[in-house]
């Protein structure tokens, strides 16, 4: 009976070492691109809170009484670790009821001005005064 001679099989080690430095240049550029997504999505989320943000100060502007308004109010977002201090001020115009409120936002030193219709907060002084005014530059 006559024995045949395999060659040995496998691969040698160069074969190897090239494959493992090509396997790991591969996932060394997955890894960044991952990396790099993640980092992408954090920045548009923070980016991206400022809407929300300017909508839930405002519907606290609708709710609260004119005289808090000034006061120092802490805004929960969403986002577990997102609190944004803020401050109002009323400034009082010609047009009955409606009334600008600048907003300055501490963590940003950012100030928004939101104009809002809110019947409840004038006095009855005040508006005697803005009709008074009112009626005083009608008249010719």
């Amino acid at each position: 009976m006559v024995k045949t001679i395999h060659p040995k099989r496998g691969f040698t080690l160069i074969e190897v070492m090239v494959s493992l430095a090509l396997f790991a240049i591969g996932i060394l550029v997955l890894t960044q691109s991952f990396a790099n997504g993640l980092w992408c999505k954090i920045k548009l989320s923070k980016e991206n809170t400022r809407p929300l943000t300017l909508q839930i100060i405002r519907q606290e502007l609708m709710t609260l009484p004119r005289d808090q308004v000034a006061a120092s109010h802490l805004l929960s977002l969403p986002d577990p670790s997102t609190q944004i201090r803020w401050t109002g001020k009323v400034h009082f115009g010609k047009i009955l009821h409606l009334y600008r409120v600048t907003v300055q936002i501490q963590n940003t030193k950012e100030s928004i001005d939101f104009w809002i219709r809110r019947p409840d907060w004038i006095t009855a002084s005040e508006k005697s005064a803005i009709l008074s005014s009112s009626l005083n530059d009608a008249t010719p």
